[in-house]
């Protein structure tokens, strides 16, 4: 199979959207790209903690994951909102449906970046956040594929979880249909409900036993 390189937005976002299609088989020979791995943020501090120490801990949290799944990490250590602008609020960091990512010097830095990695990877498989949810790191991925989409071969887009789990099927298709008419679903059916909740535990930082 080809290779798939995945931009996820944060160290928990593959596990989270795509664990359980790894976990059946469905995608394999993969490496995650995760973005912005610069945090501050655990479910205990809800941010203003330790940037270096909470950086370190969401890492390893991500490598012992990603372990289980047999997939390669690169961190391309972007901050995340907070640590980039400022102690904005929620507000800030998921955008209304009228408002539109910034395609300012670090937009225009990431895609090149991107495309780079495409360049070096012509025959693999790109996988981008929908940006369900409307989180802007998601929000910033997501154009980025949209740019990239009909320009490139073989780039795709998956739902974001949890995000995903707040829209009805006919909204996402909506959703998708008003981004780009010519994207079309791809059914990645898994079973293995007890082995991603499993996956997830590894994220102690992010998630405790009542979010899994």
């Amino acid at each position: 199979m080809s290779k798939i390189i995945v931009f996820s937005p944060h160290c928990d976002d593959l596990s989270l959207s795509l664990g359980g299609s790894v976990l059946n088989k469905y995608l394999n020979n993969i490496t995650v790209y995760d973005v912005f791995s610069i945090s501050d943020y655990t479910i205990i501090n809800q941010c203003g903690g330790d940037k270096k120490e909470i950086t370190s801990l969401r890492k390893e949290e991500e490598r012992k994951a990603m372990d289980l799944l047999n997939i390669k990490i690169v961190f391309l250590d972007y901050p995340e909102p907070r640590l980039r602008e400022g102690r904005i609020s929620n507000e800030k960091i998921f955008l209304g449906k009228q408002e539109h990512v910034k395609k300012d010097k670090l937009f225009i830095e990431l895609k090149t970046k991107i495309i780079k990695i495409r360049g070096a990877n012509r025959d693999a498989i790109f996988l981008f956040p929908l940006g369900l949810g409307r989180h802007v790191d998601h929000l910033i991925l997501r154009d980025i594929g949209l740019k990239m989409f009909g320009k490139f071969e073989n780039i795709f887009f998956y739902e974001d979880q949890p995000y995903a789990g707040e829209y009805g099927l006919r909204e996402i298709k909506k959703y998708v249909s008003e981004l780009n008419k010519k994207l079309s679903p791809l059914n990645l059916i898994f079973s293995n409900f007890d082995k991603k909740m499993t996956l997830l535990k590894n994220y102690k930082s992010q998630f405790d036993a009542e979010d899994i």
